[in-house]
């Protein structure tokens, strides 16, 4: 799979938490983290890291402040970074599947398909309706080049979600890599419908219409 699809699967993959901190938390941590929010909403991510550390450093335990620093660094192009912060969102709430799908997804950044996919078949453990986690391995298969399993899992997430577009696109690329384009082209069209001015449509539908000639 080429790199820049992996980073728009990684990137679409990425479970948003809550935008506002819990009250159980340490009141001046709760105040680093709504600045880290502030900045990593304007995409100012190292000061969004910066924020994110000292409400962690106040409060060890706040999973929240970990797991938007991770998205910082992922955003920041730093995988290894973003990993270790869902290492301990995980420490702290094993049972956290939308924790093991970011971690997957950053795995999958990585081009570590194999990693990606053990955390997503645990995010689907303790959550079997997870679209996004199907979605997610279904990348991971695709990035290994299993285009029939990967077909599975978009097939799966398309049932629990229908509306997204990014499933449908991802599912077009593996039947385009099967050779089987009229299917992938009636993806693109699904995918058209949802979300007529995605950018990643036109230009796979150029590339099936050059290997269809």
């Amino acid at each position: 799979m080429k790199p820049i699809l992996v980073f728009f699967l990684a990137a679409a993959l990425l479970i948003s938490c809550a935008g506002t901190a819990s009250k159980a938390h340490n009141e001046t941590a709760v105040a680093h983290y709504e600045r880290g929010l502030a900045h990593y909403e304007a995409e100012d991510y190292d000061e969004a890291i910066a924020e994110f550390g000292r409400a962690v450093k106040i409060d060890p335990n706040y999973a929240a402040a970990y797991t938007k620093r991770g998205y910082a660094h992922f955003f920041n192009g730093d995988g290894d970074r973003a990993i270790a912060d869902y290492d301990r969102v995980i420490r702290i709430n094993p049972k956290d599947a939308a924790a093991y799908g970011d971690r997957a997804a950053a795995h999958l950044f990585k081009g570590d398909f194999g990693l990606a996919i053990v955390d997503y078949d645990r995010a689907i453990k303790i959550d079997p309706n997870s679209a996004q986690a199907f979605f997610g391995r279904g990348g991971a298969y695709l990035g290994k080049g299993a285009y029939d399993l990967a077909i599975a899992d978009f097939d799966r997430a398309i049932k629990i979600d229908q509306g997204n577009a990014d499933v449908y696109i991802s599912r077009a690329s593996a039947y385009h890599e099967k050779g089987d384009y009229d299917k992938a082209i009636a993806d693109l069209d699904a995918a058209s419908e949802i979300n007529p001015d995605h950018p990643y449509i036109a230009p796979m539908m150029r590339k099936i219409e050059e290997a269809r000639q």
